[in-house]
């Protein structure tokens, strides 16, 4: 309850355990909203400006103070023992990564992009900085600095990595 900055009664008076209080942060913060967004890319759409909408909706939805204070929470919980939060979490983020593969897939077979990469590491290789930087960046007690700096990190980690794997035009 410290970490929230509520009393026992008034965080029981929101929600019947703590369980559905990291249910209802996980919902709004988790990986598996990067599945949803991918799902709604269509394979005909650029991949450049479909991954740069994505970083964006990913960050926006990162720089929400309750998704924030999830990061927060996520972070103590899976170094605390409890391994059903742990594998939630590394299952939502296995699905992201599988769904944004799927679509990388599909633009390597339109030629938009190289295909010497199995698309699933190119998915993990998109997606693990957006998550290392929301652990340092994006949490409960970054300052706006901190949260200015992860802006930045994540625009220069989308625009390397279309520069590695956008399919130049001779």
């Amino acid at each position: 309850m410290k970490l929230l900055g509520m009393r026992e009664s008034g965080f029981y008076a929101h929600f019947p355990s703590k369980q559905k209080a990291y249910d209802a942060l996980f919902e709004e913060g988790s990986p598996a909203l990067v599945t949803r967004w991918v799902s709604h890319i269509a394979a005909d759409q650029p991949p450049d400006a479909a991954l740069r909408k994505l970083a964006g909706e990913i960050m926006e939805a990162w720089l929400a103070p309750r998704a924030r204070l999830l990061s927060s929470v996520v972070l103590r919980e899976l170094f605390s023992g409890r391994s059903e939060k742990r594998q939630e979490l590394l299952t939502a983020m296995h699905e992201a990564q599988q769904t944004l593969g799927r679509l990388l897939a599909a633009w390597q077979q339109r030629g938009a992009i190289r295909d010497q990469t199995d698309p699933t590491s190119l998915a993990f290789e998109f997606l693990s900085p957006l998550i290392m930087l929301r652990s340092l960046h994006f949490n409960h007690a970054s300052t706006i600095e901190e949260l200015r700096e992860g802006d930045i990190r994540i625009a220069r980690h989308v625009e390397t990595f279309l520069q590695m794997v956008l399919v130049t035009p001779q």
